[in-house]
């Protein structure tokens, strides 16, 4: 008996030890969410955290900064400098979602990571990418996230050898779900094994999906709101699953005056009977989810039309103008381009030789 209980007290501290990660059983996450609940993609970052890793620790270092972060229970109010006004830098530097206290920050250099960020795994098993564990990232890098599409910064799990990664926020999402658009069965998010999504025809490398009806969505469109308002209609618009039987070729998009696409998804006001694409009523910005902190402060560059910014090492890559290797050195990015820049070429540039 003593054995046993001595046994029992040991397997509890273990489970204690081990990090809590977010496990979906028999309680699964039903899309859309109303348009009061916008921060669900925070709630799943927390939801991944190791919860309480670093509580009440006031000060830590983080592999993300050069600074120590100080933990801030409550908001801090101080002046935001010019460069940070322009470039709305008060959000977390690791999800790019707004600021919210408990919050770690470097006075100094305005920089800002959620608790929940701070404490995410270092490494990660995903179904997207079921063959390698995913391991985090926390130098600053711009990188495409294979879940959304779009540029992050900071906080990215990847797989080198695949050139894989994940921001923060799509590595966190839920495994199964239930979805309106698809309200027969459960949605899995794998690696995408037919045809673009169900609702924009985007091109996927992981996707929700049902395998037996073929049915696939994107992350971006798993999680649209149900309901979003726009200022020329006082009722709300719903997201609207096609096809639709009262639907005429006549119907338009009230924002680009485009017809609407019955094998899409879209948004009706049913009150007015108004329509709106999901696109123009929720344009997709490919640098939403990149956070420009003075450390990563922009440059212009006379041979490229878009501003670069400061990134470190990054595999395989070339300067785009010399041609030389900048793999083990940091160096400047236009992220959508995938052009490079040395610090040898940037330097030419600066003193006219190039």
């Amino acid at each position: 008996m003593i054995l046993a209980l001595i046994r029992a007290i040991l397997l509890l501290a273990m489970r204690r030890q081990q990090p809590r990660t977010l496990i979906y059983t028999s309680q699964v996450i039903h899309l859309p969410v109303p348009y009061d609940s916008a921060d669900i993609i925070t709630q799943f970052i927390k939801n991944t955290a190791i919860q309480g890793k670093h509580k009440g620790a006031a000060v830590i270092n983080h592999g993300s900064h050069d600074h120590p972060l100080t933990l801030f229970e409550e908001p801090i109010d101080h002046a935001l400098s010019l460069f940070n006004v322009a470039w709305n830098v008060q959000k977390c530097c690791g999800c790019a979602q707004t600021i919210s206290a408990p919050f770690y920050c470097c006075v100094e250099c305005e920089f800002y990571l959620h608790v929940w960020c701070v404490e995410l795994p270092k490494e990660l098993p995903h179904p997207g990418h079921p063959q390698h564990t995913l391991f985090l990232s926390k130098t600053a890098r711009a990188g495409k996230c294979k879940g959304c599409n779009l540029f992050a910064s900071t906080l990215l799990y990847g797989c080198e050898e695949c050139d894989f990664y994940l921001d923060c926020k799509c590595a966190s999402l839920p495994r199964v779900i239930k979805h309106e658009g698809h309200d027969k069965h459960t949605l899995a998010l794998r690696p995408t094994s037919f045809s673009g999504c169900i609702s924009c025809s985007a091109s996927l490398t992981i996707s929700f999906e049902c395998l037996g009806c073929k049915f696939n969505l994107c992350v971006r469109c798993t999680i649209l709101l149900r309901t979003v308002r726009h200022k020329y209609d006082k009722h709300p618009f719903t997201l609207t699953y096609s096809p639709r039987p009262y639907r005429t070729d006549d119907d338009f998009c009230e924002i680009c005056e485009e017809g609407i696409d019955s094998n899409r998804w879209f948004y009706h006001c049913g009150e007015c009977d108004q329509y709106l694409h999901k696109d123009c009523i929720l344009p997709v910005d490919q640098f939403s989810n990149m956070v420009y902190h003075h450390l990563w402060k922009p440059i212009n560059s006379r041979k490229h039309p878009h501003r670069l910014i400061r990134v470190g090492p990054y595999p395989n890559a070339s300067c785009s103008l010399c041609k030389r290797s900048i793999a083990d050195s940091g160096h400047y990015l236009c992220p959508p381009c995938d052009f490079y820049l040395c610090d040898s070429c940037e330097e030419k540039e600066i003193e006219g030789e190039i």
